[in-house]
């Protein structure tokens, strides 16, 4: 339904037609999901990508980072905050394989733990993970 101030006579949107092979070259997926094990990752896989990119390719900034991947540079430079996590919970994102734990660690959540005082973040990412954890196996 429209919204009253846009006086539009009631619609019906049909539903997006998604393939998985209509993602292009840069999601990397190609064919059905279910063809390729493992293809979920945490959104820090993608971060540790880039920041290898940059320190490999000189002259790759955000700026090309989010045009490459046709997002908002300001969601590059969040996204990139992810790297103030201690090294090993960025590790243990990384390596996550389970749809449900990978979506129990929201960007937001762990951004918020980023920014805390460097002695404070430890012992908020292992909170965060027992807490997940937790909830995760009460699915």
């Amino acid at each position: 339904m429209p919204l009253p101030q846009y006086k539009l006579p009631p619609f019906i949107a049909a539903p997006f037609k998604f393939s998985w092979k209509s993602i292009n070259s840069n999601g990397g997926l190609t064919g059905s999901p279910k063809d390729k094990p493992g293809t979920t990752r945490h959104p820090i896989c993608r971060v540790l990508e880039w920041r290898d990119r940059q320190e490999s390719e000189k002259g790759l900034t955000k700026v090309k980072i989010a045009k490459e991947e046709g997002i908002s540079e300001a969601r590059v430079a969040q996204l990139f905050g992810l790297l103030h996590l201690p090294e090993d919970a960025q590790e243990y994102l990384a390596i996550l394989t389970n749809p449900s734990l990978i979506d129990a660690y929201s960007v937001r959540q762990l951004l918020t733990i980023a920014k805390l005082p460097a002695e404070s973040r430890g012992l908020a990412f292992a909170k965060l993970r027992a807490n997940c954890e937790r909830l995760v196996g009460t699915l």
